[in-house]
Order: C-alpha cells, then structure tokens, then sequence
C-alpha cells in the first residue's frame, strides 16, 4: 500500500496526538497507540528484531514505526496484519493489544521490512517501480522464474496472494528475515501456497542479496522431503460417526542423520479452495521415520493438497512435492480414499 487518502491522512494526525514514541538509536521514530507497547524497553527489542532482519543502507531511509492497538486507522482496507506506506517510509503494526511480545509480531514486522526493503533497493539499483513497472520488466519476476504467470498482478485485483509486491515481501522473509518471523510456529511459510517457496527457486537468494548489496552467502540445500500417505482403519470410539472409518497416515523420512529437524505440513487447498491449514508441527526431531495420523472426523469429501516443509537449525527451509487426495462417501457411508 503506498499512497495515503486524505480521509486517512486525518486520521492519522488525530492520532498522533496520544501515543507513546521512542527514537532508536539510528533515528528511527517507534510511536505505540497500544498500551501494551508503552515502555523503552520493549520499544528497544522491537528494534533489536527489525535489526536482526538483514539489511543494508535502505535501512537509514525508514522513517518510523507505528503500532495499533487494532486493525489501524484505515478501515477500507481490512483486517491486516500490518502495512507499509512508501512515500512516507513508515511501517504499521496492527493489533498491538493482542500480540504483546516481539515473537508474535515478528513475522509481520519482517514482512513489512520485505516491503521497503524490495521497494526501495529495486528503485534505487533498478530503475523499476514495484506495483508500477510493467511486470515483464522487472529483474525480480525474472529471478523468480514467473514472468510467464498471468496471475501476478500489479494491483490486487487477484487477490493479496498474487500481488507482485507481496510476493516479493514474503520471498524477503523466507531469504532475509529474521529467525523469529520465520519460526513454524508463526505457521505461514509463505502466504501463496500456488508457487515453490523461495528457497526452491535457484539463485533467488543470491538475487536479493545482489538487490540490497549484502554479502553472498553459501548455499548448503536439504534435499526436497518425500511426503506419504497410507488408509488406515480409524478404531477409535468415533469411528461410527459418518464417514469416520477411515483414517489417513502421512509418512517421511528424516533428512538428516543425528541433527535436528523441524517440520510442518500443511493442508494448502480444499477443492477450489486455497487454504493454508497447520496440521503438525514438529520440532528439532532427530528421529529417522516421522508420521501424522489425520483421523477421519477431519477428513473432507472432495480432493484436497498437502505439503510437507522441512527446516534445519542453519534454517535453510524446503517443501515436498505435494500430495493430492480425493475423497468420496460410499453407499454404506464409508470413506474411499484415493492417493495420487
């Protein structure tokens, strides 16, 4: 978002008038609406996490940080997480009275930072406008091997997933954010469940290290995880619930032998329906077979998509193949389950 209506540029200025501001120590404005951040030291580790986001000289031009107590001060837009409003080089954090620590915030702090970030280097070392420049000319499409996708948009006129610039947002994260926004506990790898994760597209990190001038960095990739699943009979005291007899058992491999891995996977589409759905998540496991056990009073008629994403301790993060299946109600009311 990178233009202020004058009806928000009001209220914004009512607002200014009661909130709690900490200036960092690099001249950054923090300014809290939220009285969950009124206090330095919190203010002082939010900035500590920007920080810990990698960043170069664009840092210097973001102007301040302001945190909402709910959804902000534009009603139009939506229930957002958070915004970031170019010509004013600010950042919003909204609802500021329910994520109260820098771990549940992270993620959007990071996301927003991707904005500037990608916005700005582009401009600077570029010469293209994200959102603006037509999309067969910008390097970053290019990198991410999807000039030839029709769905991206300038706008969001395809919804917020295939917009060019939060694509580019959530790819800052995953490659350049900071260890706390990309905890699976935060359960959103990456918002658009339609494209490989960044860290599957080659060279791509080396492309937002070049946009920013930050040093390269040596590449050690998992290899990709191999995502199972079997029928299984669901014996347990609901299994005479309609369509509840049959369970489905996901199954992998560890990747790595003695060292810790962490896992998530993930339902990412229900029929013609994109969804990002946590299903487990399982931490720092050395164990060499992992499985999840879906029980059938979870199990949906109709074909559904699932993804297994893996995370090592250097966090470097890769997804599986994803796995399909399709499921129909029987005359007698069973489960048949299908695994493509």
């Amino acid at each position: 978002i990178c233009k202020l209506n004058d009806e928000m540029a009001v209220d914004m200025a009512i607002i200014d008038q009661a909130s709690y501001s900490y200036k960092c120590q690099n001249g950054l404005l923090i300014q809290s609406f939220s009285k969950y951040w009124w206090d330095d030291e919190k203010l002082e580790s939010l900035y500590q996490e920007l920080l810990s986001n990698q960043h170069g000289k664009e840092m210097d031009s973001l102007k301040s940080i302001k945190i909402f107590p709910d959804k902000g001060v534009s009603h139009e837009i939506g229930r957002a997480a958070g915004y970031y409003f170019s010509l004013r080089k600010e950042i919003h954090l909204n609802f500021g009275d329910s994520k109260t620590t820098v771990d549940s915030i992270a993620r959007t702090l990071s996301h927003e930072y991707g904005h500037h970030y990608t916005i700005e280097n582009c401009s600077k070392n570029e010469s293209v406008l994200l959102g603006e420049t037509k999309l067969s000319n910008l390097p970053y499409l290019k990198a991410r091997n999807l000039l030839d996708n029709h769905f991206i948009k300038n706008n969001y006129d395809n919804g917020h997933l295939w917009s060019v610039k939060e694509l580019a947002a959530e790819d800052y994260v995953q490659l350049l954010g900071s260890e706390k926004a990309n905890n699976f506990k935060n359960e959103d790898v990456q918002e658009n469940p339609l494209i490989p994760i960044a860290s599957d597209v080659d060279q791509l990190e080396d492309y937002f290290r070049n946009l920013g001038n930050l040093p390269r960095k040596t590449q050690v990739k998992l290899e990709k995880p191999i995502l199972k699943a079997i029928v299984t009979e669901n014996t347990g005291e609901d299994a005479y619930l309609y369509g509840s007899n049959k369970n489905i058992k996901f199954y992998w491999n560890s990747l790595l032998i003695d060292e810790p891995v962490s896992y998530m996977l993930r339902r990412v589409k229900e029929n013609d329906y994109y969804i990002n759905h946590t299903l487990s998540i399982i931490e720092n496991s050395t164990l060499e077979k992992l499985e999840f056990e879906l029980d059938g009073t979870c199990i949906y008629p109709g074909e559904s998509t699932y993804i297994l994403y893996a995370k090592d301790k250097k966090r470097n993060t890769v997804s599986s193949i994803p796995l399909v299946i399709s499921v129909d109600y029987l005359e007698n009311q069973e489960l048949d389950i299908k695994i493509h």
